[in-house]
């Protein structure tokens, strides 16, 4: 590879030759955009040229203008045997036709708006020594044809020197610029394109004459901690430090380049087997001697060694890759070992496996023209896949690879999933361009090409071979390149032409195989995404299948009956449904309210419209406008932005107003607003809004009873009751208990994965007797704690919680229960109740006491023991105090909130 150096000689070459000069020398200082070192560059032959003998006194130069002035002259060197020139170079003008124009000194142009100004406006130093005889007069004769060129182009005869100083620096900056880029920026080593050339070339050399060479490659073992722990900048001051101490570790004569990321490879001469991997493991242990970034980083080195292998050369840049490869192979082993951190390559380590850690082996092979190529096409691939499917990614591939590698036809083949080959995408050569064909399989593939492609899909390895086409019969190239992802092969890339067009080297092949690694990985996403659709649609369909069995079991999600009052209440909804008119339902707790009142909604015209529950009793009254009409922003502490409100959200749909009997008195006026004029205003918020909505209020209280004890507004009540439906208790409907007892066996049955048992006779009969005071709830938790608890195929009177009496209870407590009859002593509980209680309200009411919440603590402390006694069957111990399960859990909450002051904060 031609370097800067070498290629600003061949300038100065021809410079000491038009000035008929026996030796030349140019010195450009550093510290500029032309030269970042001082740099020093003589041709010819004879004794050096004064000042610019060495480095060293051409560094006295710097900062001594020579002349007066002109920005250009020359004198004669100390010993008279030569002209020393110096320099403040012209300025190049680039202007937008392209040209480029070299003015100095007041014939500049004035306007430099037609073009950006490259400024090269630094100092030079040129050195012609001549041969005995010649003086100053003779450099002037010399210059003659440089003139005559400067005339060319239109430059006054006095520009002529810093013309050819203008030339030569410019070559020198540009050359420089092109060194640059083929170098690493952070460590000014050579990079891995100028690597793999000048390994290539040392290949060459190494078998020419007989002589060895060996690769190591060599990575710090924990470098990804310094990235995780420090900053980027950091990590390039730990990589600049690798860089600085492997070039001292190694004699001058071997190349360091960094190869990439954290690897560095060192090209060794004149090694050979044992002495080779003896010097990587000394290598090893002087990286790893002592600690890095100011000794707060200590980082272990792992080292792959390689050699070329002995017979017949192929192409240099193949023998390259190859010695890269097997060095990567060896360096990934080194890495995966905890005992060996030098590994020489040996033919076994192909067959471990293993993930080699060169990503890029095969888009880079060092031939500017296959890397363009190459990262083109990897592009393309790449965007294509992440913005389309896998058939439109396979067409796109197609026809890159086919004007790529000037293939006549080429296929992308994927096997489905019985593992048979299936066509994805084609393109065939037509005329001049490329162009996708939708034929069969056996069409586009003979059984000579299938062979192939089956070869390779079998093997997993890229398989070559002649196949013939045409008539007369003409043989052909054809590839087949596996599709792999990871071990598994998903398909293949088929690519065919004629022998003198498809000609494949081994980078070529190694680069279809990483370009066919992404195509693998993006068919391999498109199947899996294809598996998660179907599996969505089967979970989907599996779903709605379950969904239509529990909407069967539960009689199309309506009530579930056989008696004859059901069948008459169903028959007024059915009449009132469509309707708008207010509806109140009322009911024992555990009848079924709410499922009515749902059934109301299916059955209107706004069965499309939301359906929204609101739950009265568990509102806090402070809290009750606006949950239910919402809030402006702004409308109190906390509201830092709108709620729409429960009633808002049933907009067009059915408000339902779940115990509505224990709305407090003082909110109750809140609602008559919404009930009787359909208008609400939100909380905060200045103007009425509509409320189109149907409103049904549930109830298992007696609203009449409530109104005339004044602790419901009558007014309400009256608009409330428009039309009202009662739902009968279960006691009164028998004819139920049997088949919703065996639609409730099913149900949870299905639901828990048991086998679905039947009643005996004995529980039919207890079922019968039992007067269900918790009604269709308490006959489901029954039925579920003995699918839950039975064994066999029949459910007995214990597993239902009936006892030997055969299932008699005594009947549902009302809102005032009957005194309890007496038991074996003659007093009544109420009797007991009574004189426990009365010498405490005694002597809590005596002189000098205050007086303390007694009413409080006996109702929290109910609701707590009721719990307990019903071992957290909240339905269960609201039936035990004749409350709504909603209206227990409300209490049961705030009893809980006051336990953990105790009866140490009670008298």
């Amino acid at each position: 590879m031609i370097r800067s150096n070498e290629l600003l000689k061949s300038f100065l070459e021809g410079i000491r030759r038009a000035a008929g000069a026996e030796r030349s020398a140019l010195y450009l200082p550093g510290g500029s955009h032309l030269a970042h070192e001082p740099m020093l560059v003589t041709t010819g032959c004879g004794e050096a040229v004064g000042e610019l003998e060495d480095p060293d006194r051409a560094a006295t130069l710097v900062g001594k203008a020579i002349g007066g002035e002109n920005a250009t002259c020359w004198s004669v060197v100390e010993d008279g045997g030569g002209v020393l020139f110096f320099a403040q170079l012209a300025t190049a003008e680039r202007f937008p036709d392209g040209g480029v124009e070299t003015r100095a000194g007041p014939e500049r142009r004035e306007s430099e708006a037609e073009g950006a100004a490259l400024s090269l406006a630094e100092s030079a130093w040129l050195g012609l020594r001549f041969a005995p005889g010649s003086s100053a007069e003779g450099v002037r004769l010399a210059f003659e044809e440089a003139r005559n060129l400067a005339v060319a182009q239109r430059l006054p005869p006095h520009e002529v020197l810093p013309w050819l100083l203008a030339l030569v620096a410019t070559v020198a900056s540009q050359t420089r610029l092109l060194v640059g880029l083929l170098h690493d920026p952070v460590t000014r080593l050579v990079g891995r394109s100028e690597l793999q050339i000048l390994l290539a070339e040392s290949l060459r050399l190494a078998r020419k004459s007989g002589s060895s060479i060996a690769l190591l490659l060599v990575n710090p073992d924990n470098f990804a901690a310094v990235n995780e722990q420090y900053d980027r900048p950091t990590g390039d001051r730990v990589i600049r430090e690798i860089a600085v101490r492997l070039q001292r570790g190694v004699r001058k004569s071997d190349l360091v380049g960094r190869y990439g990321g954290a690897v560095f490879a060192v090209l060794m001469g004149a090694v050979k087997g044992r002495n080779a991997q003896s010097v990587a493991r000394t290598l090893a242990r002087r990286m790893s001697a002592q600690p890095y970034l100011e000794e707060r980083i200590q980082l272990d080195f792992s080292i792959g060694v390689a050699e070329p292998q002995p017979g017949p050369g192929g192409e240099d840049i193949e023998a390259a890759l190859d010695i890269l490869h097997r060095a990567d192979r060896a360096l990934s082993t080194a890495k995966m070992s905890s005992r060996h951190r030098v590994v020489v390559w040996r033919p076994q380590l192909e067959r471990e496996g293993g993930e080699p850690l060169d990503r890029l082996r095969g888009i880079f092979t060092g031939d500017i023209a296959k890397d363009y190529r190459n990262m083109l096409l990897l592009w393309e691939t790449v965007a294509a896949a992440a913005t389309s499917g896998f058939p439109q990614l396979a067409a796109r591939v197609s026809q890159g690879i086919s004007r790529s590698f000037q293939s006549d036809r080429l296929a992308v083949v994927g096997l489905d999933e019985e593992g048979r080959l299936e066509l994805v995408a084609a393109s065939e050569k037509s005329g001049g361009s490329y162009e996708q064909v939708e034929v069969p399989l056996e069409e586009m593939l003979g059984p000579q090409h299938r062979s192939l492609v089956e070869r390779a899909v079998a093997s997993g390895e890229t398989v070559e071979g002649s196949v013939s086409a045409g008539q007369p019969p003409e043989a052909r190239s054809a590839l087949a390149v596996p599709l792999l992802v990871g071990s598994r092969c998903v398909g293949a890339l088929y690519l065919e032409g004629h022998s003198d067009g498809l000609r494949p080297d081994r980078s070529d092949r190694m680069f279809l195989q990483a370009l066919a690694a992404q195509v693998a990985v993006a068919s391999d996403r498109d199947r899996l995404l294809e598996h998660e659709s179907q599996r969505r649609e089967r979970d989907q369909r599996q779903l709605r299948a379950e969904l239509e069995q529990l909407t069967t079991l539960l009689g199309g999600g309506e009530l579930v009956y056989r008696s004859p009052q059901m069948q008459e209440l169903l028959t007024s909804a059915q009449r009132v449904a469509r309707t708008d008119a207010t509806l109140l339902v009322t009911g024992e707790s555990g009848t079924g309210k709410e499922l009515l009142a749902r059934t109301l909604h299916r059955l209107s015209d706004r069965r499309d419209r939301p359906l929204v529950v609101v739950d009265c009793a568990s509102v806090a009254p402070s809290l009750f406008e606006s949950e239910l009409f919402g809030h402006e922003r702004g409308a109190f502490t906390g509201a830092d932005r709108r709620a729409v409100g429960r009633v808002g959200e049933a907009g067009g749909g059915t408000l339902v107003l779940d115990e509505i009997g224990e709305v407090p008195l003082e909110m109750q006026s809140r609602l008559l607003r919404l009930v009787q004029d359909k208008q609400y205003t939100p909380v905060g918020g200045a103007r009425p809004r509509e409320l189109n909505a149907r409103i049904i209020a549930i109830t298992n209280r007696d609203l009449a009873a409530a109104v005339a004890a004044g602790r419901f507004r009558q007014d309400l009540y009256y608009r409330l009751n428009v039309v009202q439906l009662e739902v009968p208790p279960l006691r009164q409907r028998p004819a139920d208990v049997e088949f919703l007892a065996g639609h409730f066996v099913e149900l949870f049955a299905r639901q828990h994965g048991r086998s679905a048992a039947r009643f005996s006779k004995a529980a039919v009969q207890a079922l019968e007797r039992h007067d269900w005071p918790g009604n269709v709830r308490e006959l489901q938790n029954r039925i579920l704690r003995a699918v839950l608890l039975g064994q066999g195929r029949e459910l007995d009177p214990s597993v239902l919680g009936f006892e030997g009496d055969g299932g008699n209870r005594p009947a549902a407590p009302a809102e005032i229960a009957p005194a309890p009859s007496p038991d074996a002593d003659g007093l009544s509980p109420w009797e007991e109740l009574r004189s426990a209680l009365v010498p405490q309200v005694e002597e809590a009411l005596a002189a000098g006491r205050e007086a303390v919440p007694l009413a409080r603590w006996l109702a929290d402390d109910l609701v707590l023991a009721a719990e307990a006694s019903a071992r957290g069957n909240n339905l269960r111990a609201a039936e035990t105090l004749g409350l709504a399960e909603t209206t227990f859990r409300e209490r049961l909450r705030r009893a809980r909130a006051g336990r953990p002051h105790g009866v140490a904060a009670r008298t």
